[in-house]
């Protein structure tokens, strides 16, 4: 691959035409850019405000912008040091060198080691409700937090992709208890300081100050102020910084050291670009900390975040040592990524390959198509309800034979493996350690991801419709109880008896209203929750929605039985009996739909 030579003159007039037409399309507050090449800084700009209210503007050395997930390349960086100093062996199990906390094996023997918590497949299940304080003085102790907030253990560890924020948690109280310091203490000491980086903190600093951007949520009549938030899980989530001291730490991570100071080892510092796992060998992987992918034929490495109000995203090219860092406070991921293709694919000259369809493909391709889950979709607390209102990925075969998905055409490059019609992106299908079918993608923003196909019992449109159903019926048996007639002798006709079946009335309008009241208590609950979702924690009155639903469970026994006499001794007309079993039918449903995403009961 040629080497590519950026003239920063030009470099900026292009970023400053595309960041002036985006930040007005985007209605961005406020945007820091920063492009290192061979060691030194080719680009440093800042757009816009740092808080509407003031109309402070962005200065990329000193303007803090909260980077969120960014914070993983750090932490990695400081697991590496201790591998370096022989302080630590990634695959030794963690407890060994855990003294604050211990991992619990659960059902699962084999230990978890630093490498299955570097490479996101230590098999924790995913947990993020009440990760986040409202303030820094808020933040609880690391280890105190991961003792009580730890997911459970749901796979054996080394065989699912699953990104996993508790097991970057994990790795920072590893540093803070081999290293004796407290890990926001040891990276100020270890990395931040050598490298310059005075204003960068491992705990998002609170708002406002000059120096500090006010993060923004789009919104159709403009940015509107974001909550801020402080992860817990510092060492996975807690980073703020500028383009300034980031363009520091890119150029210690492609040359060895900025002004002289080197935070790791030649050796060390390689090992920290390379690949350490894929999910499928044919597809890109995970480095220590870094998401790998390619794109216009460039092997790119690369960490992003998103965190109330802020994104963020640090992209390298170790070949041609080059490093691009963009952060913005409207909480906008696009204008990251459509200024990384704009840069990439102005000086990244590589002409894309039209793939040729091989004999059979259609076939192969059929057997593809349906829904496909993320691995990491939480499965064992209320938040896998989030799937419930999320469309899948939805895999078809078009009338060419390609296959599409994302909004795009992939053809067949061997069996199981795709690439985009006249583009460059892969798609890897597999069959996973269960007999699953499962799907592996690379995005340079989403980084590598895992996918499951779902059954069709599984497609959350099925479930919406059975909770739609359950919401009309339980409607009409409030509005129009089944009324309780009376057969005088045989062939005569039914009479209304207004003084029986009271009871039996009484129970259908009260279980329609106890599925109606679960209904309306996790809608009020989620818009309770607002933007930030579940990161504050889970408001009371989704915990109150989920006691609802097991009153809705218990409900059905009783209502059933005070209902039955009536049923067995036929006083009732055929579209009453119709209406009935459609009723209870789709009431057991509605519970078992709620059982199904965690919904019944509370789970946290």
């Amino acid at each position: 691959m040629a080497d590519i030579t950026i003239d920063p003159a030009a470099l900026a007039d292009s970023v400053d035409v595309h960041m002036q037409r985006a930040m007005r399309r985007g209605r961005l507050p406020g945007t820091a850019v920063a492009v290192v090449q061979d060691g030194r800084v080719i680009l440093m700009r800042g757009y816009g405000t740092t808080d509407l209210s003031t109309g402070e503007r962005v200065n990329p050395e000193t303007t803090i912008f909260s980077a969120g997930g960014l914070a993983t390349v750090f932490t990695a960086t400081g697991i590496m040091q201790l591998v370096e100093q022989g302080k630590l062996d990634l695959q030794t199990d963690v407890n060994e060198y855990l003294t604050s906390i211990e991992l619990p094996s659960g059902e699962f023997p084999e230990p978890i080691n630093a490498f299955h918590l570097l490479t996101h497949t230590a098999g924790f299940d995913t947990r993020l409700n009440g990760s986040a304080a409202r303030s820094p003085q808020a933040i609880r102790p690391l280890a105190e937090y991961l003792e009580e907030s730890l997911p459970q253990r749901i796979r054996e560890p080394g065989q699912v992709l699953a990104h996993s924020q508790h097991g970057y948690g994990i790795l920072g109280q590893i540093i803070a208890d081999v290293s004796g310091e407290p890990y926001e203490q040891y990276m100020i000491r270890h990395i931040l300081d050598p490298l310059g980086m005075a204003h960068t903190t491992l705990i998002p600093p609170e708002r406002p100050a000059p120096q500090i951007a006010s993060g923004y949520r789009p919104r159709f009549t403009g940015p509107r102020s974001a909550a801020p938030a402080f992860p817990h899980l510092t060492p996975a989530a807690g980073l703020a910084t500028t383009a300034g001291d980031m363009a520091k730490f890119m150029i210690a991570m492609l040359e060895g050291g900025t002004f002289g100071q080197q935070i790791l080892g030649d050796d060390t510092r390689k090992l920290m670009q390379s690949q350490l796992y894929a999910p499928d060998e044919r597809m890109p992987g995970l480095a220590p900390g870094l998401f790998e992918s390619y794109f216009r034929g460039q092997r790119m490495l690369f960490s992003t975040g998103e965190i109330s109000g802020f994104a963020a995203g640090m992209f390298i090219f170790p070949e041609q040592r080059i490093g691009i860092f963009i952060a913005n406070n409207g909480h906008q991921s696009q204008p990251i990524t459509s200024l990384l293709f704009r840069i990439m694919n102005e000086y990244f000259n590589y002409p894309a390959a039209l793939v040729v369809p091989r004999e059979g493909h259609r076939q192969r391709t059929d057997a593809l198509h349906g829904g496909y889950r993320q691995a990491n979709n939480p499965r064992k607390n209320v938040e896998k309800a989030g799937a419930l209102t999320t469309p899948p990925l939805r895999i078809s075969l078009g009338a060419d034979g390609s296959l599409r998905a994302f909004g795009r055409r992939y053809a067949e490059i061997s069996p199981g493996w795709y690439r985009e019609v006249e583009g460059d992106e892969l798609l890897a299908f597999s069959t996973g350690p269960h007999g699953e079918q499962q799907l592996v993608t690379s995005f340079p923003w989403e980084g590598t991801t895992l996918w499951t196909r779902i059954a069709w019992w599984q497609e959350p449109l099925f479930h919406q419709v059975i909770l739609g159903i359950c919401v009309l019926a339980s409607l009409a048996a409030i509005a129009f109880p089944v009324p309780w007639h009376r057969r005088h002798r045989k062939g005569a006709p039914i009479v209304y008896d207004p003084y029986r079946g009271k009871g039996s009335r009484t129970m259908l309008r009260s279980l329609g209203l106890w599925n109606l009241a679960t209904v309306t208590l996790y809608i009020v609950g989620m818009q309770m929750a607002g933007p930030a979702g579940l990161i504050f924690g889970v408001p009371w009155q989704v915990d109150l929605a989920g006691l609802a639903a097991l009153g809705s469970a218990i409900l059905l026994l009783p209502t059933a039985l005070i209902v039955w006499p009536g049923w067995k001794t036929g006083e009732f007309r055929e579209g009453e009996r119709a209406a009935l079993v459609v009723f209870f039918t789709v009431s057991i449903l509605f519970v078992v739909v709620l059982g199904y995403w965690n919904l019944l009961g509370i789970h946290h």
